[in-house]
């Protein structure tokens, strides 16, 4: 097994994008409840996936998406995800804490005071809403409190997909908006 480089942290020799990490967990945590019951959850299996979502949530807690991106709050939500779906980690509620943290932090530098996600793409717009709501929701089933300034932008958010939707509800296409059907 080859060495670490003198002064690497641990993690960062593992291939994990920021994204294909928070996303990983997200899917690991909807993949699971749906085959709770199933017979292949075996004291065996459950050790192995506990594990995994453990090592996640580590990884990202060291680290995190460095830029102001989408992917920034998509890695938090999967951060959400995890600390909802397992709260008997020791670490869940200081994991909470930190991905609001980032996740407030994010949406603050990442969205117009209006609320309008600078991408200026209504999936991403759509996307970043969607994480957010589930984030605060998340957030306070495991009573962590979200920022109010995180609220009123997620409010911005949704008055601003209610400003320009089309007649029947659709994103107008521009960017890299999809036409709805």
């Amino acid at each position: 097994m080859d060495a670490d480089p003198p002064n690497a942290r641990p993690l960062e020799r593992f291939a994990w994008l920021d994204l294909q990490t928070g996303i990983r967990a997200y899917k690991a945590v909807a993949a699971f409840k749906a085959m709770l019951h199933s017979d292949a959850i075996t004291p065996e299996f459950l050790a192995i996936f506990l594990a995994s979502l453990y090592d996640h949530q580590h990884k990202i807690e060291l680290i995190p998406m460095g830029q102001v991106a989408n992917k920034a709050i998509f890695e938090q939500r999967g951060v959400l995800d995890v600390c909802h779906a397992v709260p008997e980690f020791l670490e869940t509620l200081h994991w909470a804490k930190l991905a609001i943290e980032r996740a407030h932090e994010n949406l603050l530098a990442q969205t117009t005071p209006e609320g309008v996600q600078r991408e200026w793409c209504g999936g991403y717009h759509l996307a970043v809403l969607r994480d957010s709501l589930e984030m605060m929701e998340n957030a306070s089933q495991l009573g962590v409190a979200v920022p109010d300034e995180f609220r009123q932008r997620v409010r911005g958010m949704c008055d601003y997909v209610f400003a320009i939707a089309t007649p029947d509800l659709a994103f107008p296409m521009f960017g890299d908006t999809a036409e709805s059907r």
